[in-house]
């Protein structure tokens, strides 16, 4: 019997990066994008954000490809915010995204980064925090990400 395990840490941010998720609500949003990921076969392990990005910590099935279950993602959550009337602002999601992959042995510590993410955006912007993650990560800074 095969074992795989693919840990992914997912950002997406709104579009503009505009604050349009009430929060009030989004805990309806986080059980929706939950389903979304259950439907694949997948395991939501970590959820949370702020009123313009969500965080999102991810194993995914080894029968699935990131890229369209993020795209899945984005696709139907944003039809479903522009119909729930909850989020009467929302124009969409940013056109990009940001995944790495993790070690098992960082999941509690990225769990607990995705919990206290409305506490750290009192410290933060989500522009320095999505460029210290790239970074971090081993990857290039590049605005571009910013879309």
């Amino acid at each position: 019997m095969s074992y795989v395990r693919a840990y992914y840490h997912v950002v997406i941010n709104t579009y503009n990066r505009s604050c349009n998720l009430q929060l009030a609500y989004i805990e309806h949003l986080y059980g929706y994008m939950g389903g979304i990921i259950k439907n694949s076969h997948s395991s939501l392990l970590a959820i949370n954000g702020t009123t313009n990005h969500i965080h999102l910590l991810i194993d995914l099935h080894p029968t699935q490809n990131l890229s369209t279950l993020i795209q899945n993602i984005k696709q139907s959550s944003s039809l479903w915010l522009k119909s729930d009337g909850r989020f009467p602002k929302f124009a969409g999601w940013g056109r990009e995204y940001f995944a790495c992959t993790c070690a098992p042995k960082d999941l509690p510590a990225i769990k607990q980064y995705i919990d206290n993410q409305r506490e750290h955006h009192g410290c933060i912007s989500f522009e320095e925090e999505l460029k210290k993650i790239v970074i971090n990560s081993g990857g290039e800074w590049n605005d571009y990400m910013l879309t």
